[in-house]
């Protein structure tokens, strides 16, 4: 897990950072269920350079893609005790058929300096 160049992050931190985005992906995995992308997901968008304007996108996953991945998220961190959010999160690209509008990448964005606020580290 890499964050922004906002400050260092605890072992406590990024354990916990990782305990929670494992427990999303068993949810998403469990409970929703997509059309399966034919091919590499691909960001949609070729053209955009960031997600969300803070996440510099890949060069390989706006042109070959990832394999094996119906939804891409990029995991980042930031330290504003100052800012109001503990999290947030939002789509950076969709992946379009005839029948079908979804997200296939996006971002989150952990807010380390709440999360000590709320003693969750």
């Amino acid at each position: 897990m890499t964050g922004l160049d906002t400050g260092t992050i605890t072992p406590n931190q990024k354990t916990y950072l990782t305990s929670v985005v494992q427990t999303a992906v068993k949810f998403l995995s469990n409970f929703l269920k997509v059309v399966p992308t034919t091919g590499n997901n691909i960001l949609c968008s070729g053209d955009l350079a960031t997600c969300l304007s803070d996440v510099n996108v890949p060069i390989n996953d706006r042109t070959t893609g990832i394999p094996n991945s119906d939804l891409h998220l990029y995991i980042i961190y930031v330290n504003d005790p100052n800012s109001s959010y503990l999290a947030n999160a939002g789509w950076c690209s969709f992946y379009e058929t005839e029948s079908l509008l979804r997200p296939n990448f996006g971002r989150i964005k952990f807010n380390l300096g709440k999360m000590a606020a709320t003693e969750t580290s």
